[in-house]
């Protein structure tokens, strides 16, 4: 895989949690794991054997973190991705 040399990750992807999708940034090391961050949910990192896993791990982890964002009151960064009809009555 080839590397971004400015965010130094292989790979990004959408990861859609709850109908949200957040950008993930996939990093492969010299042993084929992957480590998984999220550029807006910091205190998001998950790691995999393979590509799916890290998938699957980081989607638990970024369910996890909201919850507890929500949970606690605190700010829930914006989504990178939101269906046009969650904020459809917003929008007028």
């Amino acid at each position: 895989m080839e590397t971004n040399r400015r965010t130094n990750h292989q790979t990004e992807e959408m990861i859609l949690v709850s109908d949200v999708g957040y950008t993930c940034l996939f990093r492969c090391d010299p042993a084929g794991r992957f480590q998984v961050t999220c550029p807006k949910l910091v205190s998001v990192i998950a790691f995999g054997e393979n590509i799916a896993q890290a998938r699957a791990a980081v989607r638990e982890e970024i369910e996890a973190y909201l919850m507890s964002l929500y949970e606690e009151g605190e700010h829930i960064p914006e989504p990178d991705y939101a269906p046009s009809w969650r904020f459809g009555s917003a929008l007028g």
